[in-house]
């Protein structure tokens, strides 16, 4: 029984390190970081080491970040990149790419209609 209670606070330690897990991805250029305590993500240009994006946040609120290595076939023009995926409460998704030597990052994002009526999106991402 000493074993056991020893190994308690171990694992309650464990469990809470890998639920609030920071995700960040990078090529020569970029450094995109998600902080999951905050629920935002920021992105660094590594040359100059300024962050031009701070704080940013999905207007859907995220429930899970991961990095995605290749996500499938490589872009036509950008090659094989890998990015910061975000699963959203409402079933959306949401996802950060960067590519080799890519000066920016790719933001994209996949809506999701739960009713059976046309659903017409007049703006995105706007808070």
């Amino acid at each position: 029984m000493k074993h056991a209670i020893t190994l308690l606070p171990a694992l309650l330690l464990l469990s809470a390190s890998l639920r609030a897990a920071d995700v960040e991805i990078e090529n020569e250029v970029l450094a995109v970081r998600y902080d999951d305590a905050a629920k935002t993500f920021s992105i660094l240009h590594k040359p100059t080491q300024r962050t031009f994006v701070k704080g940013a946040a999905f207007t859907q609120p995220v429930q899970r970040a991961w990095v995605a290595v290749g996500g499938g076939a490589p872009h036509p023009v950008f090659g094989q990149g890998r990015g910061i995926e975000f699963d959203h409460a409402d079933g959306s998704v949401s996802r950060v790419d960067l590519y080799p030597k890519l000066e920016f990052a790719v933001i994209k994002g996949l809506l999701r209609n739960h009713t059976k009526e046309t659903l017409v999106v007049g703006c995105l991402g706007s808070a």
